[in-house]
This record gives structure tokens, sequence and C-alpha cells, in this order.
């Protein structure tokens, strides 16, 4: 229990809010057990939770239940022994395949909630629609361009490199004599 800490103890965290990592680190600080300011809405029939406040050697301060081993706050948990951070880590891991295992389903429900919306929003339908043509036409712009393209290319290759290209005064002017 969190209430048997004392200072220089060691504990686990298990930080899982943006790439997971796992370490140990040394309770620099533990306060006495307190309770916490009743709220109104809590039934008084219920004994107040006593709590501790470990600060850590890296300045990470914790209220956790003194009657608990390991604790969770917004990604963030904190174990008295190995075992408890190992249940932890098995747990963050296989919440993990969950999602990975959830993905198909996830990318059917995606399109599904995509029809779904195009059938009951007019607005959001004409969005969609408007989006499509937009990329209906820019696909043949880039088509015309690459045909345009070739032209041009062809055209260059028929002119000879060497001689200069007569202006049309020119051509005229030659005719006339």
């Amino acid at each position: 229990m969190f209430a048997n800490l004392t200072k220089g103890s060691s504990v686990f965290v298990l930080d899982t809010r943006e790439s997971p990592r796992c370490y140990r680190t040394v309770v620099k600080d533990i306060s006495q057990p307190f309770t916490r300011p009743i709220n109104p809405a809590q039934p008084n029939f219920m004994p107040p939770q006593l709590f501790v406040r470990i600060t850590t050697e890296n300045n990470d301060t914790w209220e956790v239940p003194n009657n608990m081993k390991w604790a969770s706050k917004e990604g963030l948990t904190i174990a008295m022994e190995r075992e408890d951070i190992v249940s932890q880590i098995n747990a963050a891991k296989q919440d993990s395949i969950q999602v990975v295992n959830s993905y198909e389903q996830h990318k059917k429900n995606i399109e599904r909630y995509e029809q779904i919306l195009r059938e009951f929003d007019p607005v959001y339908a004409a969005a969609i629609e408007r989006d499509n043509e937009i990329q209906r036409l820019s696909e043949m712009v880039k088509g015309l361009t690459s045909q345009l393209s070739a032209i041009a290319s062809k055209i260059d290759t028929n002119v000879p490199k060497d001689e200069p290209k007569p202006l049309a005064a020119e051509k005229q002017a030659s005719k006339n004599k």
C-alpha cells in the first residue's frame, strides 16, 4: 500500500501518453494520509477516502489512495511493485492489440457513417458532391495538360533545329519577288 512507502523507496511509472515507456524512480517525499474536501454531491454515508501525496525524484507529484498498490491518471500509472507495473503494461498492450484488431471494422464504420451523413444531411451531401466534381475536373485538366505537352513535343521534333524558322513577313516578301 502507498501508505507504507518511505523516502528513498523505489516505485515504477508507466507512461502511455505518447510513445510508451516505463521507468523506475525514487520517492523524494511522501505526505501523511489526508482526505480530500468532501464533494457535496457525494452521499454522506460513504467514509472519506484517505490519500497520500508522493513526490518522485523527477518532481512528479501524485495524489493516490493510501490503501492501493498502484494508481493511474491521464496515461500515467505508478506502482509500488514490479508485478503490478507488469500487469499494467500487459493491460495497455492488450488495449493496443484490440485497437489494431478493430481497425478494419472501424474503417467500415467510417464508410457507413459517410453514407448515413450523405443520406441525412443535404448540405454535407452537396459538399461531398462538389468536392468529387472538383477532383474529377482536376484529373481531367491534368490529363489534358499531359496531352498538350505530348503534342507540343511532337511539333518541336518535326521542325528542323539547324534552320531558322522564317517569319510570316519574310515568307510573304520572298513570294512577292
